[in-house]
C-alpha cells in the first residue's frame, strides 16, 4: 500500500470529495490537469498474476489510458507522469511510463493517450551482449550481482530489497545470439519466489504475496489492526460499502512442496510434504547447469515465501482508492451472523483497474484453482531466448527462427493422399514402368506386399 495519511483515505472514500488529476509530460515541461483532461476518462490496469495456476513471476506491464485536449507536441514515446489527489489531501501517484500511442480526434482535438510502464518498451532489449560480457565460464558470480548489473544496464531503477537466492552462484552456460531483457527479469523473480512490477514512482520492485487473514470480529468497529489481530496486520483496507462482490467458497490452497528442473522429463529437485500442490519451477535461465545442492536450496528458499500463499478467487468493483496496490490485502464486510459477529473476507488483490476522475472506481480479482496437484510456470527460455544444443549454444534458433522454420515447413507440408497422388502421377510419366504399387493408409498393414509403396500419413515405406 502506497502511505498516505487517514486524511486523504477519508477523502478518497467519500463522495463530496473533489479528485483532482494531474497529467506531466516532464521532456516536455507540459502539464495537463482536469480542465484540458476529459471527464472519467483515467484507466489504469496492474496486475501480478493473471493465471488459473498462480505463477511467482509477474513482470506485466501497467497500462494507463486517458483523453487529454489540448496537447500540441507530438507525445508518442515521451515520458507520463500521472497523480491524483482528493481535496487538498496528499498527491498520489498513479503511473509513471512511457506514451505508446496518442489517437487525435480531429473533431474535438482530444488525444486519447496510452502509455505502459518501462517493462514493456526495455522488456524487449536484446542483452545478449550483456550476458556474455558478465557471465565468465571459469568463475561464478551471485544472482544479486547479476540483477544489479542488469537494471544498471537498462536503466531501470530497482527497489533496495534482499531476495531470498542472492547469494546463488551462477556460471556461464549459454552463448545466446539474442536474448530478451524481459526473459531475464523473469529467471530473476521466478527463482526467488517473487512478482516483479515498476511501482508507482517508476520503480521495480520485488512483490511477494502475503497470505490473508480468515476470520470474524465482535463489532464492526473493532477490524484488525496491528494492535488488535496483529496476525491480520497485512490486510490494507476494509470495505464496508461495494457495488459488487463474487467470491467462490473454496480456497486456492497454498504450496507444500517445491521442484526445481529443467524440463519435464527432468526429475530435478523437490523439497517440502510428500503431497499437496507442487510448485514447479521449469526452464530458469539461472538453473541450468547448477549441482543439486544448489538447486536443493533455491527451491528450500522459495517454499518458504509461497508455502502460506492461499487465497479466494474473486471479482469486486467498489469505490476507487489509488493508494491500494496489487498485491495487497482487502476485506469486504458480508454482514453479521446470527450471533451479531461481523462475517467479513479477506482477498489478495492480483488484478486491479482503477477508472474515473471525480466517479473514480475500483476493479479487483485473483483466479485460481482450489486444487491442482502440479504449479507449473516454464518461462520457456529454451524457445524464446536460451535453446541450444550442449552445454554452450553453438547452434541456436532463438523464436522467431523457429516461427519462420515452420511456416515453410506448413508451405510445403502436404498430407499422405497428396503425396500418394503426387508420387502416382509422378510414376505414371516415367518412361520405363517401374512396377511399384501405391497405397496411402494410416498405419502399415501387418501383411504387406513387396513391391509397394506405403504412404503412412505423410511417411514413405517402400518394401
Amino acid at each position: 500500500m502506497i502511505s498516505v495519511s487517514e486524511k486523504a483515505k477519508r477523502a478518497f472514500m467519500s463522495d463530496l470529495s473533489h479528485k483532482k488529476l494531474r497529467v506531466v509530460f516532464p521532456e516536455l515541461n507540459a502539464v495537463f490537469d482536469n480542465d484540458s483532461i476529459e471527464s472519467e476518462s483515467l484507466k489504469l490496469t496492474e496486475a501480478l498474476a493473471t493465471k488459473d495456476s498462480i505463477e511467482f513471476v509477474g513482470c506485466i506491464a501497467s497500462s494507463l489510458e486517458v483523453k487529454i485536449y489540448g496537447i500540441e507536441q507530438n507525445i508518442k514515446g515521451r515520458r507520463i507522469e500521472v497523480y491524483i489527489q482528493a481535496d487538498d489531501t496528499d498527491e498520489i501517484p498513479v503511473f509513471k511510463g512511457y506514451v505508446d500511442s496518442a489517437v487525435i480526434d480531429s473533431t474535438s482535438f482530444f488525444k486519447t493517450v496510452i502509455a505502459y510502464d518501462e517493462l514493456y518498451t526495455k522488456g524487449q532489449v536484446d542483452v545478449a551482449d550483456w550476458y556474455k560480457q558478465i557471465m565468465r565460464e571459469d568463475q561464478g558470480i551471485t544472482l544479486k550481482q547479476i540483477r544489479n548489473s542488469l537494471f544498471a544496464r537498462m536503466g531501470i531503477v530497482q527497489k533496495i530489497q534482499d531476495l531470498p537466492n542472492d547469494n546463488i552462484v551462477i556460471k556461464k552456460q549459454y552463448d545466446p545470439t539474442s536474448l530478451q531483457a524481459l526473459t531475464v527479469f523473469k529467471s530473476i523473480c521466478q527463482i526467488n519466489g517473487c512478482c516483479g512490477i515498476i511501482n508507482r514512482e517508476g520503480v521495480f520492485e520485488y512483490r511477494f504475496i502475503k497470505p490473508i487473514y480468515k476470520g470474524l470480529y465482535p463489532s464492526k468497529k473493532l477490524f484488525p489492526s496491528e494492535n488488535l489481530f496483529p496476525e491480520a496486520a497485512g490486510k490494507v483496507h476494509s470495505f464496508e460499502f461495494y457495488e459488487k462482490l463474487n467470491f467462490q467458497e473454496y480456497f486456492v490452497k497454498a504450496m507444500a512442496r517445491v521442484q526445481v528442473r529443467e524440463s519435464e522429463d527432468d526429475i530435478g529437485y523437490t523439497v517440502g510434504a510428500s503431497a499437496g500442490n507442487k510448485y514447479i519451477i521449469q526452464g530458469n535461465m539461472f538453473t541450468y547447469g547448477l549441482e543439486g545442492d544448489s538447486k536443493r536450496k533455491i527451491a528450500s528458499n522459495i517454499l518458504n515465501y509461497v508455502r502460506k500463499t492461499e487465497f479466494f478467487p474473486f471479482e469486486s468493483k467498489n469505490y476507487g482508492l489509488p493508494y491500494v496496490e496489487v498485491g495487497d490485502n482487502v476485506e469486504f464486510v458480508l454482514g453479521a451472523d446470527r450471533t451479531g459477529r461481523y462475517a467479513t473476507s479477506n482477498f489478495i488483490v492480483l488484478n486491479r483497474t482503477l477508472s474515473g476522475v471525480q466517479l473514480l472506481s475500483d476493479t479487483y480479482s485473483a483466479t485460481g484453482s482450489e486444487e491442482q496437484s502440479e504449479f507449473i510456470t516454464d518461462l520457456q527460455s529454451r524457445l524464446d531466448s536460451i535453446k541450444h544444443t550442449g552445454v554452450v549454444m553453438d547452434n541456436y534458433y532463438n523464436k522467431t527462427d523457429i516461427d519462420t522454420i515452420m511456416d515453410q515447413f506448413e508451405e510445403n507440408y502436404m498430407d499422405a493422399e497428396e503425396v500418394a497422388e503426387h508420387i502416382e502421377d509422378t510414376l505414371n510419366e516415367l518412361e520405363t514402368p517401374t512396377g511399384f504399387n501405391v497405397v496411402s493408409c494410416y498405419k502399415v498393414p501387418k501383411n504387406r506386399d513387396y513391391g509397394t509403396i506405403y504412404l503412412v500419413e505423410g511417411g514413405v515405406i517402400m518394401l
